[in-house]
């Protein structure tokens, strides 16, 4: 019997215990008819081989990565924890832009693996009180952005009952992860 592929293209089916969080949501905007990036996944189970085997998996995954389009990619995280209805965890994760090439999307994957590794003492996951995190790989087409940011439906800093909606011009990773001032808006019901 034909092991299942670790690498899988995004789409609807595709079972939660395998995707993560931001897969789930970018399937569901996909589905009520919004454009998304060329989109494949690397699943939950090659992380957890990874977490048991090591960069043994690479193996595995270097075959797969190989019939992906050759394009530029950005690698992200979509772990259980992240986007979730109670916590975000924007910028706790490694995001990796403007990849391309085998080796790199493969380096890139482990940097985001190894992200999510790192985070087991982070200070905001322990506030959370969340006891197990698993992290898939989203590989997207890179699609370049004139302005890109993030919304929250809840202010993460106050708790208030608002929107948050914060953007920087050039790509979103300005924002999450180099900490550049973004623009701001603040939603308020009534």
């Amino acid at each position: 019997m034909k092991n299942p592929a670790l690498i899988k293209r995004l789409r609807a089916g595709l079972k939660s215990d395998e995707t993560g969080n931001k897969a789930n949501s970018l399937i569901f905007l996909h589905r009520h008819g919004f454009n998304i990036p060329l989109t494949y996944l690397v699943t939950i189970r090659a992380y957890e081989i990874y977490q048991k085997e090591g960069s043994l998996v690479f193996d595995i995954i270097r075959k797969e990565v190989l019939e992906l389009p050759d394009t530029t990619y950005a690698i992200r995280s979509s772990t259980t924890v992240e986007d979730s209805a109670d916590f975000s965890f924007a910028g706790q994760f490694q995001t990796l832009i403007n990849i391309r090439g085998t080796e790199n999307i493969l380096k890139a994957i482990q940097e985001v693996w190894d992200s999510a590794s790192l985070l087991k003492n982070n200070e905001y996951l322990c506030r959370t009180r969340i006891s197990t995190l698993k992290c898939a790989v989203i590989i997207q087409e890179m699609i370049s952005s004139k302005l890109a940011g993030v919304s929250f439906s809840r202010n993460p800093v106050t708790n208030q009952n608002e929107i948050v909606i914060e953007a920087v011009e050039g790509y979103g990773e300005d924002l999450v992860q180099k900490g550049i001032t973004p623009l701001r808006w603040r939603i308020r019901k009534n």
